[in-house]
């Protein structure tokens, strides 16, 4: 009876080792890129503009610079944070009520909201944005000239995260810019020029290869004041 009850012991100390060291946001140690992505989706219903977007298309997907900013800002929150620390932090993130959107995009900025719906009748001025897009899938499909245009121009992988109500993901073909916020190293894909002299907007004199390079500098930027800087940003931060 004793060796059973040993046994027993032993078996439940085991189970709580493993049970220690299968989620790094349960023991506060540190986050992976993995458990970056799932806090995203956990918080992003407490978004202001997020949560009314999904109750009118629960399919709706955020896209762009919004996502981005987003991811930005929620690293921000956690970054260089371990043990105890983390915890707190986590901790005050999941008992915030709501996440006013202006908590991280700049004033008067553009909103892109993937849907199948052309108006889900959002006030933008509600939510300090100059105007909600409401994007058709086709912008995304690689089999369309704008679709194809997403790639071909160049782009931003860390612009080309998809976030849906029970979603995060990278837009295919554009890397991982999920794991590029969260790292720290962003980059930009630059195409040839021939390539890109042959999308729908260069040759509508809309694009140029240099807007790529001042996004890049900007999102350079915008990691530099999420991870440095305090309070909403402002119209001048970046």
């Amino acid at each position: 009876m004793q060796s059973g009850s040993r046994t027993l012991r032993y078996l439940l100390s085991l189970v709580l080792l493993i049970g220690t060291h299968i989620s790094p946001i349960a023991n506060g140690e540190t986050l992976s890129s993995e458990d970056f992505s799932q806090l995203a989706l956990e918080l992003s219903s407490k978004v202001t503009l997020f949560r009314d977007v999904w109750k009118r298309d629960p399919d709706a997907q955020f896209y762009g610079g919004t996502s981005r900013d987003y991811l930005l800002w929620l690293r921000g929150q956690v970054h260089g944070l371990e043990g105890a620390t983390l915890e707190g932090r986590l901790q005050q993130l999941r008992s915030l009520p709501l996440i006013d959107l202006s908590e991280f995009t700049v004033p008067g900025s553009d909103v892109d909201v993937i849907t199948s719906k052309s108006d889900l009748g959002i006030d933008a001025s509600k939510y300090q944005v100059k105007k909600v897009d409401y994007v058709n899938k086709q912008r995304l499909d690689p089999s369309t000239t704008e679709g194809r245009t997403e790639i071909e121009q160049g782009f931003l992988p860390a612009e080309k995260i998809l976030l849906g109500r029970s979603e995060l993901s990278p837009l295919p073909g554009t890397g991982n810019g999920i794991e590029e916020i969260w790292s720290g190293n962003l980059t930009a894909v630059f195409q040839p020029q021939a390539t890109f002299d042959q999308t729908l907007y260069a040759k509508s004199n809309w694009n140029h290869q240099a807007l790529l390079a001042l996004r890049y500098l900007r999102l350079l930027s915008m990691n530099h004041y999420f991870e440095s800087g305090s309070g909403p940003v402002k119209e001048n931060a970046v």
